[in-house]
Protein backbone atom coordinates (compact mmCIF):
# COMPACT_ATOMS: atom_id res chain seq x y z
CA UNK A 1 0.00 0.00 0.00
CA UNK A 2 2.64 2.63 0.73
CA UNK A 3 4.24 2.39 -2.89
CA UNK A 4 0.90 2.81 -4.30
CA UNK A 5 0.18 6.18 -3.00
CA UNK A 6 1.82 9.00 -4.16
CA UNK A 7 5.83 9.42 -2.88
CA UNK A 8 5.30 12.64 -2.57
CA UNK A 9 3.13 12.43 0.54
CA UNK A 10 5.50 10.81 2.64
CA UNK A 11 7.39 12.87 5.18
CA UNK A 12 10.92 11.68 5.19
CA UNK A 13 12.12 13.32 8.46
CA UNK A 14 12.84 11.77 11.71
CA UNK A 15 9.43 13.19 13.90
CA UNK A 16 7.93 12.28 16.66
CA UNK A 17 5.44 9.41 16.27
CA UNK A 18 1.80 10.04 17.83
CA UNK A 19 -1.20 8.70 18.04
CA UNK A 20 -3.49 8.92 15.06
CA UNK A 21 0.21 9.53 12.94
CA UNK A 22 0.55 6.96 9.92
CA UNK A 23 3.64 5.53 9.21
CA UNK A 24 5.50 3.44 7.07
CA UNK A 25 9.14 2.26 6.42
CA UNK A 26 11.63 1.52 3.43
CA UNK A 27 10.65 -1.74 1.96
CA UNK A 28 6.83 -2.04 3.57
CA UNK A 29 3.92 -2.72 1.33
CA UNK A 30 2.00 -1.43 4.34
CA UNK A 31 1.11 1.75 6.14
CA UNK A 32 0.51 2.02 9.87
CA UNK A 33 -1.59 3.63 12.22
CA UNK A 34 -0.41 4.35 15.63
CA UNK A 35 -3.42 4.20 18.22
CA UNK A 36 -3.67 6.01 21.22
CA UNK A 37 -2.48 2.61 23.05
CA UNK A 38 0.65 3.35 21.28
CA UNK A 39 0.43 0.27 19.02
CA UNK A 40 0.28 0.06 15.63
CA UNK A 41 -2.55 -1.09 13.25
CA UNK A 42 -2.58 -2.48 9.61
CA UNK A 43 -3.94 -1.00 6.77
CA UNK A 44 -4.33 -4.10 5.17
CA UNK A 45 -5.93 -2.66 1.48
CA UNK A 46 -5.91 0.52 -0.55
CA UNK A 47 -9.96 0.73 0.09
CA UNK A 48 -9.21 0.66 3.73
CA UNK A 49 -7.03 3.64 3.74
CA UNK A 50 -9.10 5.51 1.84
CA UNK A 51 -12.28 5.57 4.01
CA UNK A 52 -10.06 6.89 6.80
CA UNK A 53 -7.66 9.08 4.54
CA UNK A 54 -7.83 11.24 1.81
CA UNK A 55 -4.91 10.83 -1.14
CA UNK A 56 -2.96 13.97 0.33
CA UNK A 57 -2.61 12.90 3.76
CA UNK A 58 0.99 12.57 5.11
CA UNK A 59 2.57 9.53 5.75
CA UNK A 60 5.88 9.49 8.30
CA UNK A 61 8.27 7.17 6.93
CA UNK A 62 10.63 5.57 9.59
CA UNK A 63 13.24 3.52 10.21
CA UNK A 64 12.42 -0.18 10.14
CA UNK A 65 14.01 -0.98 13.77
CA UNK A 66 11.85 2.16 15.18
CA UNK A 67 8.74 0.92 13.18
CA UNK A 68 9.18 -2.47 14.72
CA UNK A 69 9.48 -1.20 17.67
CA UNK A 70 5.96 0.04 18.01
CA UNK A 71 4.22 -3.32 18.60
CA UNK A 72 1.31 -4.61 16.35
CA UNK A 73 -2.04 -5.17 17.36
CA UNK A 74 -4.03 -5.85 14.70
CA UNK A 75 -5.67 -4.29 11.45
CA UNK A 76 -7.68 -1.28 10.30
CA UNK A 77 -11.50 -1.74 9.53
CA UNK A 78 -13.33 0.02 7.05
CA UNK A 79 -14.56 4.02 8.45
CA UNK A 80 -17.86 3.33 9.40
CA UNK A 81 -20.36 4.79 7.08
CA UNK A 82 -18.45 5.26 4.14
CA UNK A 83 -18.45 2.16 2.05
CA UNK A 84 -20.38 -0.90 1.70
CA UNK A 85 -18.55 -4.58 2.08
CA UNK A 86 -19.73 -7.40 0.50
CA UNK A 87 -17.41 -10.89 0.60
CA UNK A 88 -16.36 -13.02 -2.93
CA UNK A 89 -18.41 -15.74 -2.00
CA UNK A 90 -20.82 -14.26 -0.24
CA UNK A 91 -24.18 -12.68 -1.96
CA UNK A 92 -24.92 -10.55 0.83
CA UNK A 93 -24.25 -6.58 1.53
CA UNK A 94 -23.29 -5.67 4.80
CA UNK A 95 -22.99 -1.80 6.24
CA UNK A 96 -20.15 -1.09 8.51
CA UNK A 97 -20.65 -0.24 12.05
CA UNK A 98 -18.44 1.21 14.73
CA UNK A 99 -15.62 -1.29 16.08
CA UNK A 100 -15.60 -3.07 12.49
CA UNK A 101 -19.45 -4.63 12.67
CA UNK A 102 -21.06 -5.38 10.12
CA UNK A 103 -24.94 -5.45 9.94
CA UNK A 104 -26.52 -7.29 6.43
CA UNK A 105 -28.51 -4.70 4.70
CA UNK A 106 -30.93 -5.06 1.89
CA UNK A 107 -30.63 -2.92 -1.74
CA UNK A 108 -33.48 -1.17 -0.68
CA UNK A 109 -31.95 -0.02 2.28
CA UNK A 110 -28.93 0.73 0.98
CA UNK A 111 -30.84 2.53 -1.95
CA UNK A 112 -32.26 4.83 1.25
CA UNK A 113 -28.87 5.19 2.72
CA UNK A 114 -26.94 6.09 -0.31
CA UNK A 115 -29.41 6.96 -2.93
CA UNK A 116 -29.71 5.49 -6.65
CA UNK A 117 -26.09 5.03 -6.57
CA UNK A 118 -25.20 2.77 -4.08
CA UNK A 119 -23.81 0.26 -6.00
CA UNK A 120 -21.24 2.27 -6.69
CA UNK A 121 -20.14 2.18 -3.34
CA UNK A 122 -20.33 -1.46 -2.88
CA UNK A 123 -16.42 -3.35 -2.54
CA UNK A 124 -16.17 -6.58 -2.56
CA UNK A 125 -13.30 -8.41 0.26
CA UNK A 126 -11.77 -11.16 0.20
CA UNK A 127 -12.48 -13.63 2.59
CA UNK A 128 -9.76 -13.72 4.64
CA UNK A 129 -11.12 -10.21 6.11
CA UNK A 130 -13.29 -11.40 7.67
CA UNK A 131 -12.07 -12.08 10.91
CA UNK A 132 -10.68 -8.48 11.26
CA UNK A 133 -14.72 -7.71 11.40
CA UNK A 134 -17.79 -8.85 14.19
CA UNK A 135 -20.67 -9.81 11.95
CA UNK A 136 -24.28 -8.59 14.00
CA UNK A 137 -27.72 -8.48 13.62
CA UNK A 138 -29.31 -7.12 10.39
CA UNK A 139 -30.51 -3.97 9.56
CA UNK A 140 -34.19 -4.45 10.79
CA UNK A 141 -35.31 -0.92 9.84
CA UNK A 142 -34.14 1.62 7.54
CA UNK A 143 -33.47 4.24 11.16
CA UNK A 144 -32.03 1.04 12.72
CA UNK A 145 -28.47 2.29 11.16
CA UNK A 146 -27.60 6.07 10.67
CA UNK A 147 -24.38 6.51 8.00
CA UNK A 148 -23.97 9.46 9.61
CA UNK A 149 -24.19 8.83 13.33
CA UNK A 150 -22.00 5.83 12.71
CA UNK A 151 -19.32 7.85 10.92
CA UNK A 152 -19.19 10.68 13.18
CA UNK A 153 -18.68 8.01 16.00
CA UNK A 154 -15.54 6.70 15.00
CA UNK A 155 -14.43 9.84 13.97
CA UNK A 156 -10.40 8.40 14.32
CA UNK A 157 -9.10 4.69 14.44
CA UNK A 158 -8.87 5.10 17.95
CA UNK A 159 -12.11 5.63 18.19
CA UNK A 160 -13.68 3.35 16.20
CA UNK A 161 -11.45 0.84 18.33
CA UNK A 162 -12.86 2.38 21.21
CA UNK A 163 -8.92 3.09 22.64
CA UNK A 164 -10.60 6.44 23.01
CA UNK A 165 -13.57 7.50 25.18
CA UNK A 166 -16.73 8.65 23.18
CA UNK A 167 -18.10 10.58 25.41
CA UNK A 168 -21.92 12.13 23.76
CA UNK A 169 -20.75 15.83 23.26
CA UNK A 170 -22.48 18.46 26.09
CA UNK A 171 -24.99 20.89 24.45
Amino acid sequence: LANELPQDRIDLSDTVIRSGDVITSEGLQHNYYVGSNQKRYVFTTQQTYFTWYPANARIKKIDRKRLEAIPLAGNVTYRPGMRVITFATDPKFYVVGHGGTLHEATASQLKGYYGNNWKERVDVLEEYYLPDYRIERPVRTSSSYAPLEEHTLSKTISHDKNLVLNLPSQK
